[in-house]
């Protein structure tokens, strides 16, 4: 496909908005990619993990914990950390926008307790559990819902879970893999069973059968999830309580009995199991990321090091536009972008299926806080060479992409810990490094192209997930005025 002027931001906006709508699927669950003629480059749930060293995974995986516990889980506030010493003490820390108030006063207080930490781990785990239950409550109120909604089939007006059934039928003896959980309990079973020993309720685990042990799981957190079907009803338990109810979902999201696919089961089975494990280790983020970031803290102590940082500012960063709408014919607009390409008008049409709805919603872009990191830390010699950039959300789509183009531009190795491969129309693209901006251009409009080998789309489906759990209620009904992620 020829392809050689560059798109402003509007004619951007609408590409990306063209983008979602062609997404007619959820990309933690895509089609084979060959039955579209192959869509090289576009990142489907991808991750770098394997390309990542040693040391650089420790690193994201430490950053992507910090960004969580920054996180306050309203719509578009994600959190970008990087390091910008060898040394791992010091943060620049990044919004979509400029940190108000709030953010300033809390990672404040967060790196003062994280510097000043008791030396029992547990004391130190429960005083920056409490911090985060303040901060980050409505964080932790969506992770409890998106749980919930995994586990619990609305269609049942008596919330009875035909996932629970057929995960307690798993493990009943006589039935398919049963022998998987039959004995006693042991690390191979039931990886990191140890850390429950101490709860009320799981006492004299040691001589507890692995079905006994997976089927407690189970009912504990199905009895919390009843409870929270509605964002609204969730009630966040009081940190003692949380800190169980996070042990648990990190320990049973490690399971056999979750990682492997259930005998004899339909497709909405599997897209359950496979999403509640999923919910169900962001949800025991707050057992073990915390964990880790203690970890990380008492050594920094160790060392009489000090935990510092800085936030990024707005200043310096220019957007080609402020704020426009869609406008109202999205079909010439491609047809513009694609050089006169001859286009199936009635697949368009179905495509397209409501856009005028759209047409005259404003449009509000912002630079997402990954690429305000890259920017003005490139802005800062010396290069600090520590790449690795942590978030509470994976990389959308065109961040993905900007970032692999600036690497390809510059040489560096800027990495996040992938993408969940969903465009936002509200993505803002920099003044800042023109030509890479319009290489990410003509790789949006690749994209477009290739989408339309698609043979068949029947309906415009529900955009897909913003990350391994999809955004709260309300999050889409204001991205494009807040480019929120």
């Amino acid at each position: 496909m020829c392809f050689t002027r560059s798109l402003n931001q509007q004619e951007l906006s609408a590409a990306m908005k063209m983008l979602e709508l062609y997404m007619g699927w959820r990309p933690n669950n895509p089609p084979e990619v060959a039955q579209y003629g192959g869509l090289e480059g576009f990142p489907f749930d991808r991750t770098n993990k394997s390309g990542r060293s040693y040391t650089e995974d420790l690193n994201m995986k430490l950053l992507n914990h910090l960004a969580f516990c920054l996180a306050r889980g309203t719509p578009g506030h994600v959190p970008a950390v990087v390091f910008t010493d060898m040394d791992r003490t010091h943060l620049h820390i990044a919004l979509n926008s400029s940190p108000d108030s709030i953010d300033r006063q809390f990672s404040h207080e967060l790196f003062q307790t994280l510097s000043t930490l008791s030396p029992d781990h547990n004391i130190s785990y429960q005083d920056v559990l409490e911090k985060l239950r303040g901060h980050g409550l409505q964080n932790l109120k969506s992770r409890m819902w998106k749980v919930s909604k995994s586990l619990i089939d609305k269609k049942d007006v008596d919330k009875h879970s035909r996932l629970l059934q057929a995960l307690l039928k798993r493990i009943q003896p006589g039935n398919t893999g049963s022998k998987l959980y039959s004995g006693r309990v042991n690390n191979s079973k039931i990886p990191e069973w140890h850390i429950l020993k101490d709860e009320d309720d799981f006492k004299g685990i040691d001589g507890s059968s692995v079905s006994e042990i997976l089927k407690h799981m189970l009912i504990t957190t199905f009895n919390w999830a009843k409870s929270c079907t509605q964002l609204s009803e969730v009630q966040v338990p009081e940190a003692k309580e949380l800190k169980r109810t996070s042990m648990i979902a990190h320990v049973l999201s490690g399971t056999s009995l979750l990682k492997e696919a259930l005998a004899d089961s339909d497709a909405w089975l599997e897209n359950a199991r496979t999403t509640f494990a999923r919910r169900l280790r962001k949800m025991g983020e707050c057992w073990d990321g915390i964990q880790f970031v203690v970890d990380w803290a008492q050594g920094v102590q160790a060392q009489n090091r000090k935990i510092e940082h800085s936030w990024v500012m707005d200043s310096g960063l220019e957007l080609n536009a402020d704020s426009f709408s869609l406008g109202p014919d999205p079909k010439a607009l491609l047809k513009d972008l694609l050089g006169g390409k001859a286009l199936d008008e009635a697949t368009l049409d179905t495509i397209f299926k409501g856009w005028s709805k759209r047409a005259g919603a404003m449009v509000a872009p912002k630079v997402h806080a990954e690429i305000r990191l890259i920017l003005d830390l490139s802005s800062k010699k010396p290069d600090p060479g520590l790449h690795v950039i942590g978030c509470s959300k994976r990389s959308c789509l065109a961040c993905f992409v900007w970032i692999e183009v600036y690497n390809e531009i510059n040489g560096t190795h800027w990495m996040t810990a992938g993408s969940h491969s969903k465009p936002y129309a509200a993505w803002g693209i920099p003044a800042q490094s023109p030509d890479v901006a319009k290489e990410v251009n003509h790789r949006i409009v690749v994209l477009l192209d290739q989408f339309l080998g698609i043979e068949k789309i029947v309906q415009v489906l529900e955009p897909p997930a913003s990350d391994d759990d999809n955004s709260s209620p309300g999050a889409a009904a204001v991205q494009d005025a807040t480019g929120s992620r």
